[in-house]
């Protein structure tokens, strides 16, 4: 049996998804947090546990191709090299894209729209005319307005002005 592998990688934790040539899911594992602006190698080490979850469910040679999504790989430019990485240390074909460009091409599913990411971090993304635009989605330090990160800092701010 033959199946792809995708993976979400975010603020949180990684999740990992194989299906069939049918669309069917046949495995799935999860790891801690993959946030690559956070922790680089933690991010690397629980994508390789989400996706090895996968392979001691499934065989690992019927793997035709893993997608990797992972949050803040836009802000650090290197995808090419963590593909070029999970490709050895996976032996198939592996590209890595941002966690929210993967939400926005499965959520519109080619036509036009919109998509609000508002987690751990924030950012939105859109397609028009098959022109992509972007707003956000710099980390916590540079934005992420939104997110679960901003909200607990200003909460946190207000708290410590009325203690003042």
């Amino acid at each position: 049996m033959t199946y792809n592998i995708g993976v979400d990688s975010g603020g949180t934790h990684v999740v990992a998804m194989a299906w069939d040539m049918q669309g069917r899911v046949v495995a799935q594992g999860e790891a801690g947090p993959g946030n690559i602006l956070m922790d680089q190698a933690l991010t690397i080490q629980n994508i390789t546990s989400a996706i090895m979850t996968i392979f001691d469910q499934v065989a690992q040679a019927d793997c035709q191709q893993i997608l990797i999504g992972i949050a803040g790989i836009e802000t650090t430019n290197n995808q090419a090299e963590l593909a070029t990485l999970f490709k050895q240390r996976f032996s198939v074909n592996v590209a890595v894209i941002s966690d929210a460009y993967l939400a926005l091409v499965n959520g519109l599913e080619g036509e036009d729209g919109t998509l609000i990411i508002s987690g751990t971090g924030s950012i939105v993304y859109g397609q028009q005319n098959k022109e992509q635009f972007r707003v956000g989605g710099w980390g916590n330090l540079l934005g992420d307005e939104g997110s679960a990160y901003s909200i607990s800092r200003e909460a946190l701010q207000v708290s410590l002005q009325q203690l003042d």
